[in-house]
């Protein structure tokens, strides 16, 4: 019963975090299509199409049709901006106040389903000791075992409920000094560190070797947001998750430390 909690749970709250990624992305892009070399050419065999989060990631297979596909996204009505041949889309946006109630209906439907199966399954077990098959002793244990997943459930939902108002109204919430490398990155990426300098890969490596050095020789650090948000962009972006892990390393968590007193703790969300 324990294992069947654990999964009915998981795929309520995968179903609600689906959800607002929904509501606040591009949602599937796959009936665009594409006029290219004579042809009109579904988006999906033209590219890969990455639609998770709020910015959608589209990467032509051959090189050859960015223009044809940019062009197509335009035409549905997307944003986009192309970086380092990847096609960003962004999708117009409701009011942060529309969209800051969405997402509480949401997480409140998603509550009450996850309430709704500790009921369920709190009265499955009362069945089972009614003929037998459960002891009073197992019960309990289980009930409590339940209960304590469906807690953590809602816990879990209530989180994603503030991370993604906070990415409605623009912002996100500044990683702890005990953040993990699943908050680090996932920080590190709403902002978009090529776009900050024209996607001129020289000018962005300068400005970073000269953070770099500096901090090295110092230990100081500027108070250029931008300039600190780049460096842990591109740091997160080096990351091939075959070395230290980023919350064990020095210069990563100097500028979250950074960016989080600079920022005042929640800084604007334009990821890549």
């Amino acid at each position: 019963m324990h294992k069947d909690a654990v999964i009915r749970a998981g795929d309520r709250y995968t179903a609600f975090a689906n959800a607002l990624s929904a509501l606040l992305g591009t949602g599937p892009l796959d009936d665009i299509v594409v006029d290219y070399a004579g042809s009109k050419v579904p988006l999906p065999e033209l590219a890969s199409v990455d639609t998770k989060g709020p910015i959608s990631l589209i990467a032509d297979f051959d090189g050859a049709a960015c223009d044809a596909i940019r062009h197509a996204v335009v035409g549905a009505g997307f944003q986009v901006r192309v970086s380092g041949g990847i096609i960003r889309v962004t999708a117009p946006q409701l009011n942060p106040r529309e969209q800051i109630a969405r997402i509480e209906e949401h997480a409140q439907q998603a509550r009450a389903e996850v309430h709704h199966l500790y009921e369920h399954l709190t009265e499955q077990c009362r069945l089972l000791v009614a003929d037998g098959t459960f002891t009073e002793d197992e019960e309990r244990r289980t009930r409590s075992a339940v209960r304590h997943l469906t807690d953590a459930t809602i816990s879990n939902i209530d989180l994603a409920a503030t991370r993604f108002k906070a990415m409605a109204q623009g912002d996100r919430r500044v990683p702890s000094d005990d953040a993990d490398d699943w908050d680090l990155t996932g920080f590190a990426q709403t902002y978009d560190g090529y776009a900050a300098f024209d996607d001129d890969p020289v000018e962005v490596g300068r400005a970073v070797q000269h953070v770099r050095r500096l901090w090295d020789r110092t230990g100081l650090l500027s108070n250029d947001l931008t300039l600190l948000r780049t460096c842990l962009f591109l740091e997160v972006k080096a990351d091939r998750g075959d070395g230290q892990p980023l919350s064990e390393q020095p210069f990563v968590r100097a500028l979250v430390t950074r960016i989080r007193d600079v920022s005042g703790g929640a800084a604007p969300w334009s990821g890549p």
